[in-house]
C-alpha cells in the first residue's frame, strides 16, 4: 500500500513495471546494507551488534519460490 502511494506520488500512476523496478531497488538496498553491516561487524563501533542487524535485514530480502 505504501509502495503504491510512493509510486503514484512520484510518477503520477502505478504500473507493474514500476512495481517490479521498485521491488528490485529495495532488494538491492537491503543487500547493500547487509554487506555494510557485515563489514562493520569486523571493525565498526564497539557495542553495536552489526551481525544481528544484518540478520534482520536478510529476513526482509525477498526470495524466489
Amino acid at each position: 500500500e505504501g509502495r503504491d502511494l510512493l509510486l503514484s506520488s512520484y510518477f503520477g500512476s502505478v504500473d507493474e513495471r514500476r512495481r517490479r523496478d521498485l521491488e528490485s531497488l529495495i532488494c538491492v538496498a537491503l543487500c547493500w546494507n547487509v554487506c555494510w553491516s557485515l563489514i562493520q561487524a569486523h571493525g565498526g563501533v564497539a557495542g553495536v551488534d552489526y551481525l544481528a542487524y544484518a540478520e534482520r535485514l536478510l529476513d526482509r530480502v525477498p526470495t524466489s519460490d
